[in-house]
């Protein structure tokens, strides 16, 4: 029900060109959604139907682009299930990807009653963070349905720094922590006594960028920055494959 709801909108001009699609979406900054409307009626001047996400990140934003136009990528796999919304389509391909990775690691350990991990992630009071509660409610319900395997590898996702809690991008976020090596500064009104330090993401404002990061025990920042997450995933690839192997 969380997707019936949301702000995607769709608007046609009279007379329109059935040819002509455009995909619109906005920031949580003042000014995004008066831009966003000058750019729609813009759209709708030149006969467009306009597709009006609403607050959106800008990965989500360019999937549904791709997805309204598969004739132009014919060998791009395009996830999730048609006929939903963009936006559900686009968090079941997320979820339904991660959840399927997590399914080839083989676990020996008694997990029944291990408390599930949270990954602290900080959204640099950007637009990411509205999106976070949607994708707890879709990983809750793979925990409930994916048994022990899943219990002990799903993750729980702890936002801070959401929309409205700080100024957007200051002293938070993927480039602030990539470039001062820096933890950011947590703007939400939270004991950070009791946050997750040890397992940190960092978004930016518009959300396609992530670093993860934490301390050591010397209180050295250790970060994972996209060159050596992009090495983490080749390794993993590099094993499962040597397992196939075997």
């Amino acid at each position: 029900t969380e997707f019936a709801n949301s702000d995607q909108r769709v608007l046609e001009a009279k007379p329109k060109t059935d040819s002509m699609v455009v995909h619109i979406g906005r920031d949580t900054r003042s000014h995004s959604l008066h831009l966003s409307q000058l750019a729609i009626r813009s759209a709708l001047a030149f006969g467009a139907t306009v597709i009006d996400h609403g607050c959106v990140t800008t990965p989500a934003l360019h999937y549904y682009v791709l997805r309204s136009n598969p004739h132009h990528m014919p060998n791009a796999l395009i996830c999730g299930s048609s006929g939903t919304s963009f936006e559900k389509e686009y968090l079941d391909s997320i979820i339904g990807s991660y959840v399927t990775l997590l399914s080839t690691k083989h676990s020996a350990k008694n997990v029944n009653d291990a408390p599930r991990r949270q990954l602290l992630v900080d959204c640099a009071c950007g637009v990411g963070g509205l999106k976070i509660p949607l994708l707890n409610n879709m990983l809750n319900s793979f925990q409930k349905e994916g048994g022990v395997l899943l219990r002990e590898q799903l993750v729980e996702l702890v936002p801070i720094n959401l929309p409205g809690d700080g100024p957007l991008n200051e002293r938070c976020g993927a480039e602030y922590v990539q470039k001062q090596q820096q933890l950011p500064v947590v703007y939400s009104e939270c004991d950070e006594k009791k946050l997750p330090m040890s397992y940190v993401a960092s978004f930016d404002g518009d959300a396609d960028r992530i670093v993860f990061h934490c301390k050591d025990s010397q209180g050295k920042l250790v970060l994972l920055d996209g060159d050596k997450i992009a090495v983490l995933v080749s390794s993993f690839l590099q094993d499962e494959i040597l397992a196939l192997s075997t």
